[in-house]
């Protein structure tokens, strides 16, 4: 799943969002690399469009309890079972608005805030 080089950096990417308490840090490491891989179905040609597509993926509710989707299945299991069964209905939630505003900052270029990173200012 992980032999593309797209996928280890953006999975890289979604640990180090992780590490900073952000809501990514309800999901294990194999519920990560499964939503990595359901992302990367799509013809992606860069890192960053993989990265923009996870959180698309997010965004649109697919974690959220509802009769039409299952959440993130997991292809090794013969039966369709949620691999994300194990977040709360609150986790969830918290996870698709944190998805949604994080898509808003990459439309907007914002990295420095997604990744917490404090822009030095220029003062000689």
């Amino acid at each position: 799943m992980l032999n593309n080089c797209h996928n280890s950096a953006v999975l890289r990417l979604l640990r180090c969002l992780q590490f900073n308490q952000t809501p990514l840090s309800y999901f294990n490491l194999w519920c990560l690399v499964l939503l990595v891989h359901r992302c990367q179905i799509q013809p992606i040609n860069s890192i960053a469009n993989l990265f923009r597509a996870v959180f698309a993926c997010l965004s649109s509710g697919i974690l959220l309890p509802n009769k039409f989707g299952l959440g993130i299945i997991d292809p090794c299991d013969k039966d369709l079972i949620d691999a994300a069964d194990y977040l709360t209905n609150e986790q969830r939630i918290n996870v698709t608005t944190y998805a949604q505003n994080i898509l808003r900052l990459i439309a907007f270029e914002q990295f420095e805030k997604i990744f917490l990173i404090n822009p030095q200012s220029d003062e000689t």
